[in-house]
């Protein structure tokens, strides 16, 4: 095993998130080799706020009426493609989510007593109060 010289241990060291592709091949004396491939990865952060922002909101709104979740294939994957390339995916997603009418909000949990165990989004006001924040990537 390699060891660590000439680092000093009053340094933090980071240890991020790599991805690995390998695969062995034959040399030109008949011989293998491994070829190692790392690609940095990305970092995880549990920042997930299940509350819309304003501009999301905004852009649910445009979403929906792009036909995002209409029948037309086309037409949502296009809606689609705005929306995570405004947010990325994996906001766009949530933020989608959110507004289809498929899913459970707010007013089908006070009628069927069941429903997401964190707060929805309220953007037409009510008793909610509005998250004034700006969605950033």
């Amino acid at each position: 095993m390699t060891e660590l010289t000439g680092v000093s241990a009053a340094l933090p060291l980071a240890l991020l998130p790599v991805r690995l592709e390998t695969r062995y091949v034959t040399t030109g004396s008949g011989g293998t080799e491994l070829l190692v491939r790392i690609f940095p990865d990305t970092i995880h952060q549990d920042a997930h706020d299940p509350r819309l922002a304003p501009v999301e909101v905004q852009a649910r709104e445009r979403y929906a009426a792009e036909g995002g979740y209409g029948p037309d294939g086309e037409a949502a994957a296009a809606a689609w493609r705005r929306l995570a390339d405004q947010f990325g995916a994996a906001r766009a997603a949530w933020i989608a989510r959110t507004g289809d009418p498929g899913y459970p909000t707010r007013a089908n949990a006070q009628r069927c007593g069941t429903g997401p165990p964190w707060p929805v989004a309220c953007p037409t006001g009510g008793s909610c109060t509005p998250f004034a924040a700006t969605a950033t990537r």
